[in-house]
């Protein structure tokens, strides 16, 4: 047997081992994703067809939508332009020296956008909260699932007026309705939650240490209501956002906890009992 001959065996048997690997992976997502359908919690149940639409793409009349929301992101990703313009006094945490390019890089992607987009389809909110806009990208996903029920009101909050102002112009270029609050977490998050209706629907996306995130989830839960679906963004991007993620995957005030290894989908209850459902999959 020649050398090309074994490169070429080799080839074909780890492109079997590959095919082999993806079929079992997508059988084992198949299968918990039926779980949550199957499940005796209804909103498990939706959370179960949000996800298979994300994994199908079955797009339907958010495609238009998708559309005109990438067609923005593809005109952010190409614009090197810095985000804190020289000689500018206003600046976020994390402005300096970084383009607008580089700011919608750290985006959600297309397919974990469009499962926040199918949640919210699914769940249909009354009141969504989003910690970190951004340059608004999931704000538009979340937004534009709301335009398509009918209902739903999405205020979000950015720590970087700069970034808050590009988010603006995606938001108007799509003829998307979202309150802004402009500020540090720390200082704007408690007055809001103060004064805000109770809520269905939030979307905890920046600062992702340890103690921040549980902080963030204890001034949001006081107004959460019976049933509010709560995510959890980058539960691994840090050892101290995974510590984080671990104590509120064991709060038994999650009656489901889905881990979708990028971020955490969460029930709220106010009536704990033992009969949980924690799945954790990829799509």
């Amino acid at each position: 047997m020649t050398l090309t001959e074994i490169v070429d065996q080799w080839a074909l048997r780890s492109s079997a081992i590959r095919s082999t690997k993806a079929t079992w992976l997508r059988m084992r997502t198949d299968g918990r994703i039926d779980a949550l359908i199957r499940a005796a919690d209804p909103v498990a149940q939706a959370i179960g067809r949000a996800l298979r639409r994300t994994r199908d793409r079955d797009l339907g009349d958010s495609r238009p939508w998708v559309e005109r929301i990438e067609a923005e992101r593809a005109r952010l990703a190409a614009d090197t332009s810095l985000v804190k313009p020289p000689g500018s006094a206003e600046s976020g945490p994390y402005d300096d020296g970084v383009t607008i390019q580089q700011a919608c890089g750290v985006s959600k992607t297309k397919r974990d956008a469009l499962a926040l987009h199918f949640l919210v389809r699914e769940l249909a909110p009354n009141l969504g909260l989003e910690l970190g806009t951004n340059v608004g990208i999931s704000s538009s996903y979340i937004a534009s699932a709301m335009r398509l029920n009918g209902r739903g009101r999405l205020v979000t909050m950015e720590g970087s007026p700069l970034r808050a102002r590009i988010a603006d112009g995606v938001h108007q270029n799509l003829d998307l309705r979202v309150e802004k609050v402009l500020g540090l977490f720390t200082q704007t998050l408690a007055p809001y939650v103060e004064r805000c209706e109770p809520l269905d629907f939030v979307f905890i996306d920046g600062h992702h240490q340890y103690q921040p995130t549980l902080d963030y989830f204890a001034a949001v839960e006081r107004k959460l209501v019976d049933g509010a679906l709560v995510l959890f963004d980058d539960i691994r991007w840090s050892e101290g956002m995974l510590r984080a993620w671990t104590e509120l995957a064991r709060d038994p005030r999650f009656r489901v906890v889905v881990d979708l290894d990028r971020y955490g989908v969460c029930v709220f209850t106010r009536a704990p009992s033992r009969d949980r459902v924690h799945v954790r999959l990829k799509i």
